[in-house]
């Protein structure tokens, strides 16, 4: 680096203090040495793709320009970027998991993903990551892109209004990974011809905790929302998860997840399919003709008020709980069940207005065994 002051000196860089977003311009390869010389520019902390050569008009390839803005972005922690109003064209997507980096898109920017792999990476190594926050960006992917988005390892970060446009028919829209204490906002699939097999996978038993808040997940060909082996502590928040193959999907041993008033219809296979555990679905709508479905292994699940059409407890799951649900949203909603040690209180078909199964008959006499009965039915009394 030569510094003014110096007389035209070459200074190690040892001698500055360079913290902070710096823009170092590309050095001549011809003439004489001494006007080899790297041009730079303090850039006050913000860093946008157009500094480093973007175009953002969808034709230009992007790529190049994309992964310089990475480079200067990972010489200092806390960078904000910042993406205007454009369309992105890049083949590969630089990893944008760098301390407290911030990519903020402005106006509707675009990433239009044109080559193979994730359109959006954000994936650390096994340290983890914590404090970073991406919003209002727009993937759009292609029949090659697996996934749109891939976030893997991180912590304690905000994931605002991520929209995925098209992606693999193999792959998810929002793949989540090793991700803990998150908060994921406003994520959406945006009806395409490359439509994901999966809207958004929490993808294993390392994605707990986190609160994903009002998601919209539509046009899938397989779950909206998928839940792996093991996935548990997790938060749903109101959004939707409609006209996919299935709504939400927990496998097995996913566990101690909440749904709250999530929306689910106009699902080809059903609405929801539970195989976990300890999960608890409260107020959630779901009307599909198949609506709600415990598989055997599901157990000590907790389904609370909310609007079904059908409802199926399969053989072999066991203590699952139902209160003040109403199912048969419209004519000919069913409720079967197989399971063993279902407990059911306040369960209504809301077509014809009247309880499930009363557990004593209304106008008649009952005797204290009568009760007893009853009691046991709701598991409030154990047989001695």
């Amino acid at each position: 680096m030569r510094s003014p002051s110096s007389g035209g000196a070459f200074l190690p860089t040892a001698d500055y203090d360079i913290r902070g977003s710096w823009q170092f311009d590309q050095v001549p390869t011809a003439g004489p040495a001494s006007d080899r010389i790297a041009t730079v520019r303090d850039l006050g902390g913000v860093l946008t793709p157009q500094q480093f050569g973007a175009k953002g008009d969808g034709s230009a390839d992007d790529t190049v320009a994309l992964h310089a803005l990475r480079a200067a972005a990972a010489l200092t922690s806390g960078v904000t970027i910042v993406l205007p109003r454009g369309i992105y064209a890049y083949t590969t997507s630089p990893n944008w998991c760098l301390p407290g980096v911030q990519m903020i898109g402005e106006g509707g920017a675009i990433l239009r993903h044109t080559g193979t792999g994730a359109a959006l990476r954000i994936e650390a190594g096994p340290a983890g990551m914590n404090g970073l926050l991406f919003r209002d960006l727009t993937i759009q992917g292609n029949a090659q892109t697996t996934p749109g988005v891939s976030v893997a390892t991180i912590y304690r970060s905000t994931f605002e209004r991520l929209r995925v446009q098209g992606c693999a028919l193999t792959a998810p829209a929002f793949q989540i990974a090793a991700a803990v204490l998150n908060e994921f906002s406003g994520l959406a699939v945006i009806p395409s011809d490359f439509k994901p097999a999966i809207g958004l996978l929490l993808a294993d038993a390392d994605c707990a905790a986190n609160t994903i808040i009002n998601p919209e997940m539509e046009g899938v060909t397989g779950a909206g929302i998928a839940l792996g082996a093991g996935a548990g502590q997790n938060v749903f928040i109101g959004g939707t998860s409609e006209s996919n193959g299935i709504g939400v999907d927990l496998g097995f041993n996913a566990s101690r997840n909440i749904f709250l008033g999530i929306d689910c219809e106009a699902n080809a296979q059903q609405d929801i399919r539970c195989a976990g555990s300890m999960n608890q679905f409260l107020g959630v709508v779901a009307v599909s003709p198949i609506s709600l479905t415990l598989d055997a292994g599901a157990h000590s699940n907790h389904v609370g008020g909310g609007l079904y059409q059908s409802i199926a407890v399969q053989a072999g799951a066991l203590g699952n709980g139902f209160v003040g649900v109403i199912y048969s949203f419209t004519a000919g909603g069913t409720f079967t069940d197989a399971g063993t040690g279902t407990v059911k209180l306040g369960v209504w078909n809301g077509w014809l207005g009247a309880p499930e199964r009363p557990l004593l008959a209304t106008g008649a006499a009952h005797t204290v065994d009568d009760v007893i009965a009853a009691l046991q039915t709701l598991g409030l009394v154990r047989q001695s």
